[in-house]
């Protein structure tokens, strides 16, 4: 909460356009992670491309590292993407919480995750989130701080993505409800004092033997 307070993303944003001015004025999904085809970043561009062919305003921010031996993305998808103005490509960057506040929806449509750090820090920061049915839904709530879709379905992810481009006021509802689930279930004074808990059962349980 401290890190990616939700307070602080419209100052953020307003200092971050004048680095990234093609962002400007636009509706911006977003993507943290490796460039790589499990994060699900081949679908993420496919449904980008159809959505851009829609609607101008729309714009895709992505932060991560890229290595093209080893990434398994459409080299097409990723030479379409490489050449559009709406498509920013950062690379690794430090300053993770003020890139992420140029974001407006942020899309995180990974094959397969665990208990994802990164939806935590999109909902604190005020983001409604966009994944898919894996272990990232037990940090996330579909229809209170973003939607699901179904794995591998560039189709899937397009449609819940035109859902939040279309309806400014269901982004500000899952946006608002992000910081609040992570107040609620994810404060790390909290999670740290369960996990002594657990391991202070766990000691008495070997002291007492089967």
């Amino acid at each position: 909460m401290n890190r990616f307070p939700a307070g602080r993303k419209e100052q953020w944003r307003s200092e971050m356009i004048a680095r990234y001015p093609a962002l400007e004025d636009k509706i911006v999904f977003g993507f943290v992670g490796r460039i790589m085809k499990d994060k699900g970043v081949n679908e993420l561009i496919r449904a980008f491309r159809e959505i851009q062919g829609m609607r101008a305003e729309a714009a895709l921010l992505l932060l991560g590292g890229y290595t093209p031996e080893q990434s398994g993305v459409d080299p097409e998808l990723w030479n379409w993407a490489r050449n559009q103005p709406n498509v920013v490509w950062c690379g690794h960057v430090q300053d993770v919480p003020r890139h992420m506040s140029l974001m407006d929806i942020f899309v995180h449509p990974s094959y397969r995750e665990g208990f994802s750090m990164v939806i935590q820090e999109a909902q604190a920061l005020g983001l409604p989130v966009i994944t898919r049915i894996s272990g990232t839904v037990r940090g996330h709530r579909a229809g209170v701080t973003g939607r699901l879709v179904k794995p591998r379905d560039a189709r899937s992810l397009r449609a819940a993505m035109m859902e939040l481009l279309e309806d400014p006021g269901k982004r500000r509802v899952f946006g608002e409800a992000g910081p609040r689930r992570v107040k609620e279930c994810f404060q790390r004074e909290w999670m740290i004092g369960n996990i002594l808990n657990d391991l202070e059962s766990l000691r008495k349980r070997e002291e007492v033997g089967p």
